[in-house]
């Protein structure tokens, strides 16, 4: 009977350290600031796997990053003055994520290690 509680607690405990192991992704908002020296962080890393989303937002009226063009995936976010916009970006593969202001002058990247 004793053989048995130990067995039991044993498939227990691998069933709690599976089900930890499975959910070992996290997920990550990060502010990126459009400034009137570009983007602030310009240079992001972010881990494959895990949900993140950048949090933009332009927080000068002097910049030309109005917008930001994502190159790896075609998508273009408007940036208003000091309205926050969220963009996820893909993780499931190693790789950088480059973005840019409309006139490619001020330019980021995210890179999934």
């Amino acid at each position: 009977m004793k053989l048995r509680h130990t067995i039991l607690a044993a498939f227990a405990l691998i069933a709690v350290l599976a089900t930890g192991c499975a959910s070992s992704n996290t997920s990550r908002e990060i502010a990126v600031s459009a400034t009137a020296n570009g983007f602030e962080p310009a240079v992001i890393d972010v881990k494959q796997g895990d949900t993140v989303v950048l949090v933009l937002t332009r927080t000068e009226e002097a910049t030309c990053a109005t917008e930001a063009h994502f190159e790896e995936t075609g998508r273009k976010v408007d940036l208003a003055l000091n309205e926050p916009q969220r963009v996820e970006i893909p993780t499931a593969s190693k790789g950088t994520i480059h973005y840019a202001c409309a006139m490619n002058m001020w330019k980021g990247e995210v890179r999934v290690n």
